[in-house]
Order: C-alpha cells, then structure tokens, then sequence
C-alpha cells in the first residue's frame, strides 16, 4: 500500500512539473497542449499524394457522404428551441428571434473545408456567443462540394441575406461570423454583396479563416509540422472541387479581393495553423489599405482554437462578446 502511495505521489509531481514546463517554457495553457498532443495522436488529416490518388479519393468520398441530405436539428446540442426554415432548398436553422428589427443577428457560416457538415462545436460557440450579446442565429446549411460549387452557394445565401432584409433587419445589427472554410466564405461573401450594392453587416468575424484557397503560399512548409489538423496537399485539391480553376478569385480567395467598403473585419489566427501565414498578409494588406480591422493572434494555438475547451479560446471569445456588445 506504501507504495502505491509513493508512485501516487511521484506521479502528481511529474504532473504538476509538466504543467510548469507548459506554462513557464511554451508559454500556453495546459489544456492547449495536451490538446495539441492529443491531435497529433489521432487525428489524421486529409492529404494528397500523385503516387496514390486513390487514397486521397476514398477519404475524400468519405468526408463528403451524405453532406447533400438535411442534417438533424441542432436543439439537442443547444437546449433551446431551434426552427428549421428552407430557403431556395436550402436547409437553414435560427433560434433566439425576438422580431426586433434592432436585435442584432448572427449570420454563421461553418467551416469543415467545404466538404463536411456543422459539429456540435459549432452550434454551442455561436449559441454562446448569440446568448451574450441577446442575438438571433441564422445559421445555414450551405450546399457543399463535389456536388456543388461556390457560385450556387453564393447565389442561395444572397437570397437568405435578401430574407433577411426584407424583415426590416436593420444592416447594422448584422454580424458575419465563420471559421476556417467558413470564415473564408464570410469574408468572399462580404466581397459578393458589395458588388450588387447590397447592405454590408456591421461585423465580419473571422475564426481561422481560409483566405486563399490555392493555400501556395511558400511559408506553409514552415508551419505545417505544427498544424495537427490541416495539410497543404489535401486541402489544395478539396479546392479544386469548390472552385475548378478560379482558385484566386476574390469569392473564394478574399485575401486578393477590394476590401474596401466591407463591415468591420475581426481575425483571430494561431500560429500552429497552416492558415497563419495568409492572415498575416490578410492584416498586413488591410493595414496599408488603412482599412480599420482586428487582429488578435495566438502564439502556439491550433487551427479554429476557439472551438476547443481551453483557457485562450475562452478569453478571446469573452473578449469578442465584449466587443460586439459595443
């Protein structure tokens, strides 16, 4: 029994010597860490090889079964009342409508690369964040690839924005708000209604956000080691599946678009996140654009790091709520 004690004992201090080494020397919390190991563990992120495309072809299939049928309705996750409308065929939930024209209203557009359908992570951020700041969730199911392309996702979330107007929602009540694919697609959707000269939202709120989809940028090598859930390989063919041959189009690459004339835009990025590199252009271009924007980087954190349960994602998201509360 003593020493079961002793070996008790000598196990905590490793621990707690750990946690020091964590906190003290990577300069991060505890639970990003173990996550970040824990990733590199079991996750295995999609890639592309020319030798064996076939491999990339059956986890890509994979990945995108059944992303084309309704998904289940969210109330479970959120414990709250969910309403699910169709827009244009489209599958779109909302919850927390109070029919003030001045509630704000959050209009999220998920990320999983194009391909993949919403988690519960997704619903209970944006629900968290909605019940902050008292707002209403539009939340839509937008058609993904490879049965369909940007173009008709644009076209169905134009007439929900429409929808959304024609309610007398107030244009200064609306916050964008999408990760990684997601955030991409805010931010290119933002780009889209400036050109038909329609409203812009107060906020865009970008999480990860992917800005270009050719993701060539020479730096990526630099950071890929680091990133456990995204790889340049896979991801630069799951982009040839959304967008064909326009992969620098301003719709579906907004790092290269006029981003003049947008709603404010708030970027949160970590620096283990193949993504990093292309939102330090991101900033860099809206700053000599003297485009005003927010730039919160996370040293050491994940791809989407706002999702997981761990201290810097719930500082960065009170900080957001603090913000959007203004």
């Amino acid at each position: 029994m003593n020493g079961l004690f002793i070996g008790l004992g000598i196990f905590v201090i490793l621990i707690m010597c750990w946690m020091g080494y964590v906190r003290k020397v990577e300069r991060r919390s505890f639970s990003s860490y173990l996550l970040e190991r824990l990733l590199f563990l079991f996750f295995k992120p999609l890639t592309y090889s020319k030798d064996e495309p076939a491999k990339f072809e059956q986890a890509f299939n994979k990945m995108a079964k059944g992303n084309d049928v309704p998904i289940a309705n969210p109330k479970k996750y959120i414990k709250v009342d969910v309403q699910e409308k169709d827009v244009d065929g489209m599958q779109v939930f909302v919850w927390n409508e109070k029919k003030d024209t001045n509630q704000k209203v959050i209009f999220f557009t998920h990320g999983g690369a194009y391909v993949l359908q919403p988690t519960k992570m997704h619903f209970t951020l944006v629900h968290k964040i909605a019940q902050a700041i008292d707002a209403k969730v539009v939340f839509p199911i937008y058609p993904k690839t490879p049965k369909h392309q940007y173009r008709e996702t644009y076209e169905k979330l134009e007439k929900l924005y429409r929808r959304i107007l024609e309610e007398n929602t107030n244009p200064n009540s609306i916050i964008f708000m999408g990760d990684s694919a997601g955030g991409g697609l805010s931010l290119g959707f933002a780009i889209y209604l400036k050109e038909l000269s329609l409203p812009q939202p107060k906020e865009i709120v970008l999480f990860s956000p992917w800005v270009d989809i050719a993701t060539d940028n020479s730096e990526i090598a630099l950071y890929e080691p680091f990133d456990p859930f995204l790889k340049q390989s896979g991801i630069q063919e799951v982009a040839k599946f959304w967008a064909g041959e326009e992969l620098k189009q301003p719709l579906v690459s907004p790092l290269f678009g006029d981003l003049s004339g947008l709603g404010r835009i708030s970027i949160y990025i970590g620096t283990h996140d193949i993504f990093y590199p292309d939102n330090r252009l991101l900033h860099e271009k809206l700053l000599k654009e003297g485009i005003t924007h927010r730039y919160i980087e996370r040293e050491k954190m994940n791809h989407v790091y706002v999702l997981f349960p761990i201290k810097e994602a719930r500082e960065d998201i009170q900080e957001l709520i603090e913000e959007l509360k203004k």
